[in-house]
């Protein structure tokens, strides 16, 4: 699918050719086709693909996640009681994405499966959430006292995002609101989980 580069900001544009790329990877798989050809696919040069995206890898998480709403800024607009615990807040915070999933739940539901099967798209996701941690962590910061309390929060909340998103990848007829659920309360009760003797 082609898209029309014309009259565009550089930002949108580079949406559109990300959510393009990410749509034909996942239908033709990512090891299976080249910068090249998914250039081509866009109706673009190689070159101008590569003004765009630093990698075919770039492109696909572009393509899958730019879109969606920031967790730093959700958890910013959230009304909170005084003492309303930093980790229930962040899950809170994580609706406005449920939502947008919601409303593009086939789409990004191949996108998310082509990322967590492929190594190299997992480790560019890996890259990307070192950022999405910090920034969580600067948001939880501004409403806790202790900065270390609130790198934990966000440590242990990106792994718990990550966990639900993987589930709901995984699985058609998951929401992600309840695999969210069911992560974060896992986090939660961590001390309790026991080995096998």
């Amino acid at each position: 699918m082609a898209v029309d580069i014309r009259h565009r900001s550089r930002e949108r544009l580079r949406g559109e050719l990300a959510e393009a790329a990410a749509d034909f990877c996942a239908g033709h798989g990512f090891e299976s086709v080249t910068a090249e050809e998914i250039a081509a696919q866009l109706g673009i040069s190689k070159a101008t693909f590569f003004r765009y995206f630093s990698s075919k890898e770039d492109a696909i998480i572009v393509g899958a996640l730019a879109a969606r709403p920031s967790l730093p800024d959700a958890l910013r607009g959230l009304s909170l009681e005084p003492g309303t615990s930093a980790w229930v807040a962040t899950r809170r915070a994580m609706d406005s994405t449920v939502h947008w999933a919601r409303s593009h739940s086939t789409q990004l539901r191949s996108r998310m499966a082509l990322i967590t099967t492929t190594h190299s798209l997992r480790a560019r996701l890996a890259s990307d959430r070192l950022m999405d941690r910090t920034e969580l962590t600067a948001a939880l910061a501004e409403r806790m006292t202790e900065e270390r309390d609130a790198l934990a929060v966000a440590s242990a909340a990106i792994a718990a995002i990550d966990l639900g998103w993987r589930q709901w990848a995984a699985d058609v007829e998951a929401d992600l609101g309840t695999e969210l659920d069911v992560s974060f309360e896992l986090f939660t009760r961590l001390g309790e989980i026991t080995t096998r003797s």
